[in-house]
């Protein structure tokens, strides 16, 4: 999976917080919709889009630092701390990111078969590298951009970071469209990233 780890078929929560960094577009929007999600209110300005099912974990998005955004996972009936899943760079890495997250559970909505993204260090897409940072979390750099997202937990940093490599060679309407095909095109040509 390449998004945030989660269990086969359970559905999450994102809540948005109303900045500028973490705000999401009409089509994201439109796609967490179609996923099942409903946007909710609450007394402290946040936005969260919530599973109609009402699976326990939520995915968290909020800014950091001025210059980052943070998505953080937590399961409140069981967990209640909060797990960085991601620190991101930009608002077209948020959306990428999501759009695979949302993607995977309209996929299984549609009874289509999971996309298996490729996530061996080998498997990166040309122009990005791994780095680690000071407190040795992985992070997703590219070569004339710089660090693109950092994932701080070890056991699933390569299962992040390397498919988001290859997402944000592709536009949101790709994207939508892979995770609409039975292929995984135009993402993936016979089971492996195609090429840019």
């Amino acid at each position: 999976m390449l998004a945030c780890p989660r269990p086969a078929g359970a559905a999450t929560a994102v809540t948005l917080h109303p900045m500028a960094s973490t705000s999401l577009s009409p089509d994201l929007r439109a796609w967490a919709q179609a996923a099942g999600y409903t946007s909710l209110g609450d007394e402290a300005d946040t936005n969260e889009l919530r599973p109609l099912n009402g699976a326990n974990i939520r995915y968290h998005l909020r800014p950091h630092d001025n210059q980052r955004t943070i998505l953080a996972r937590t399961e409140p009936d069981s967990d209640p701390d909060e797990h960085i899943v991601l620190l991101i760079a930009s608002p077209k890495v948020v959306e990428h990111h999501l759009y695979s997250l949302f993607g995977d559970d309209i996929r299984d909505d549609l009874a289509l078969p999971y996309l298996q993204l490729p996530w061996a260090t080998g498997d990166l897409a040309p122009g990005y590298t791994l780095g680690t940072d000071a407190e040795e979390s992985q992070v997703l750099v590219h070569h004339s951009r710089g660090a693109v997202a950092t994932a701080p937990d070890p056991d699933f940093a390569l299962l992040t970071l390397v498919p988001l490599s290859h997402l944000l060679g592709f536009s949101a309407a790709d994207l939508r469209r892979a995770f609409m095909a039975e292929d995984g095109a135009p993402l993936l040509s016979n089971g492996y990233y195609a090429p840019r």
